[in-house]
């Protein structure tokens, strides 16, 4: 079957999911500020927080990969 999308709309999609994803990352990186500015910081927020930032990370990650793929 013939790809549909062409590489730039592809790309243009790939940068949309990324941003969101960003924007997620972001969030969870005020999420352990915050977390960490109380007396007494939940080390299992902290603990799912950061396992949550490493999650997006990886998928920003395969994004990256995928949009790399498209150069060659």
């Amino acid at each position: 079957m013939a790809d549909i999308l062409t590489k730039e709309e592809k790309t243009s999609i790939i940068e949309s999911r990324k941003k969101g994803l960003s924007r997620d990352k972001f969030n969870f990186e005020l999420a352990i500020i915050e977390e960490n500015a109380i007396s007494t910081p939940n080390s299992d927020v902290l603990s799912t927080t950061n396992s949550q930032l490493a999650d997006i990370n990886a998928r920003i990650a395969a994004l990256d990969a995928e949009l790399a793929s498209l150069e060659e």
